[in-house]
């Protein structure tokens, strides 16, 4: 059995890694504490490694000439959040091949597909409609 701080590293890594929350801050041109803020309030994604702070990268799209979080991802976190599930869970469904959506749901959300997202992870855990 793989332990979570391996399990964890894969799936960060099948996220395409993770920003510490300064260097997040910075692509997105906000002080720190205003994406700590965001984590908090499930508008950004952050995980705990080890003792680290990170935002997966997969979170960030450029919008014209500067970096924002996917559109939409604040209401699936939400989702996420509102069922007690943690920041793991949520980024394990984010990336993993979903069989409804015949793809990882943060490619259908990048395709501006936010209501239907939100709907499959409210499947996903098991929530009423």
């Amino acid at each position: 059995m793989q332990d979570f701080d391996t399990f964890a590293s894969k799936l960060l890594a099948t996220a395409g890694g993770g920003a510490g929350l300064d260097e997040a801050a910075d692509l997105l041109g906000i002080p720190p504490y205003a994406l700590h803020a965001k984590i908090l309030t499930h508008s950004a994604l952050g995980v705990v490694l080890g003792q680290q702070l990170l935002l997966p990268w997969i979170q960030f799209v450029e919008d014209h000439d500067r970096t924002t979080i996917v559109p939409g991802l604040a209401e699936v976190l939400a989702v996420f959040a509102g069922a007690g599930a943690g920041p793991w869970g949520t980024l394990e469904f984010l990336t993993g091949r979903n069989p409804v959506l015949e793809e990882a749901p943060i490619v259908v959300l990048k395709a501006g597909k936010a209501e239907l997202v939100t709907e499959v992870a409210r499947g996903y855990l098991g929530l009423e409609g």
